[in-house]
């Protein structure tokens, strides 16, 4: 729940921010890409440290959630 209310929250903060974009583009024209393509990178970099869950049942409680957690066994090393 956090997770889906972080990132319904940051698109709509980009959603308020991108019409500024084109007065960006009246004094740094590359400005709008540079800045949008850092936001891209950093989603990319970030999403490596997001606990893995394939081939696994997701937790149903905060018990199930501990113990996931402190399973280090079931992680993919990449």
């Amino acid at each position: 729940n956090i997770g889906i209310g972080i990132s319904s929250s940051a698109g709509r903060i980009g959603g308020l921010l991108a019409p500024f974009s084109t007065l960006l583009t009246e004094y740094i024209e590359w400005g709008p890409g540079v800045v949008f393509g850092v936001c891209c990178i950093s989603v990319t970099v970030l999403q490596h440290f997001l606990p893995e869950s394939s081939g696994r049942e997701m937790p149903q409680t905060v018990q199930e959630l501990k113990a996931w957690k402190s399973d280090k066994t079931s992680t993919i090393v990449r």
